[in-house]
Formats: C-alpha cells, structure tokens, sequence
C-alpha cells in the first residue's frame, strides 16, 4: 500500500500486515503502532517521500518508494520474545 505524506496514525494497515499485526499480544501491537508512528513521522521530517508498507520475510516492513531516500526497515514481534518487537535494519554501509 502506497503512503502518502502526513499519513500517520489516520492510515490502515494494508490487509496482509494487518493479518499479521493482529496476531501480536496487546502490548506487541501498541508498540508496533507506537514505533510505525514514529517511522512515518521520522520519514516526513526528513522528506523521504512516499512509502510503502508490505511483508518481507512475513515481517512487517517500510520502504522508500523513492530511490535513495532510505532503506527497508522491518518491524516483527516474535512468539519467543515476550517482551520485545524486533526492529530489523541493514548494517551493510552503501
């Protein structure tokens, strides 16, 4: 699903990270809600453009529609991390 400019907390999840989303304990999902806010937010101060929200690897992940405006940031709770939703970056320096 394309995301446009100032479209944080108004927008829903696409339909397939929703289904996922909605497999999250409570407090796993008001943390992914929390930190999403924060990645669209971050992303209109830095004019970064249109994104995308979709599934890589079956995590819930951003991209950059425009090319060299960021990169792939996926955001996944984990049945064996009770307590943490992992924030997945690249360390590869480009």
């Amino acid at each position: 699903m394309k995301i446009s400019r100032n479209r944080t907390r108004a927008m829903p999840l696409p339909e397939p990270v929703a289904k996922i989303v909605e497999t999250y304990p409570d407090g796993a999902r008001q943390r992914f809600d929390a930190i999403r806010n924060m990645i669209h937010e971050e992303a209109d101060r830095l004019d970064a453009g249109p994104m995308t929200e979709t599934l890589k690897w079956g995590e819930p992940a951003f991209l950059t529609d425009t090319p060299r405006t960021g990169t792939t940031i996926r955001l996944a709770w984990k049945p064996g991390s009770v307590s943490y939703t992992h924030l997945t970056l690249p360390t590869k320096r480009i």
